[in-house]
């Protein structure tokens, strides 16, 4: 089964769901960013890169059907989908939620127990897309030695949109299960501030 299969299976759940206990459904549009060329009068884009990383039983990845592929790219509708899905996944563990305000081609850095990411941003001729460049590390210590996983991809994304790295990025829960570590980037465009 494909993620947006997979995707659109739980997310009939998730909305009816929802609407049952009269909430907005994950799924409903959202106001769009409008796009405009960059001048050397205006002040360079700015993006908000919101960063995810979750662990979640190993079986919860195979039902959305997430490879051992490093990167897929989801437009806004289907991040919103699978945050849902995450959101109530049975086992889910969030272990950090960084955000980061970068401007056009510009790095960032996140570093937590454990956890690294560095993004760098770019937004396409089209201004529909970003262009993203995107590393996650996952490190964990087992008695006296440390194991380093990771995973990179650079990929388009369109605004508003997600990119989801897996890359074979495993973990252990407390209890000793089985459990995979997914890595969501959303990247958003800041509006510049009102003159």
């Amino acid at each position: 089964m494909s993620l947006r299969t997979a995707l659109m299976t739980l997310a009939a759940g998730v909305a009816f769901a929802a609407t049952a206990a009269g909430q907005t459904p994950p799924d409903a549009p959202q106001p769009k960013p409008a796009a405009g060329p960059t001048t050397p009068d205006k002040p360079p884009e700015q993006f908000r890169v919101q960063v995810l990383f979750v662990r979640v039983p190993a079986p919860f990845v195979s039902e959305l059907g997430l490879g051992a592929d490093s990167g897929c790219v989801l437009t806004p509708r289907e991040g919103r989908l699978l945050a849902a899905a995450l959101k109530h996944a049975p086992g889910q563990e969030v272990l950090a939620r960084p955000q980061l305000l970068l401007t056009d081609n510009q790095q960032g850095f996140f570093q937590t127990a454990g956890l690294v990411t560095r993004v760098v941003p770019r937004l396409a001729p089209d201004g529909k897309t970003i262009l993203l460049r995107a590393e996650a590390q996952l490190s964990q210590t087992h008695g006296t030695s440390t194991d380093t996983q990771s995973a990179h991809a650079t990929v388009s994304v369109p605004v508003g949109g997600a990119l989801v790295m897996q890359g074979g990025m495993r973990s252990t829960t407390d209890g000793g299960e089985a459990s995979e570590v997914l890595v969501v980037m959303t990247v958003e465009r800041v509006a510049p501030p009102a003159k």
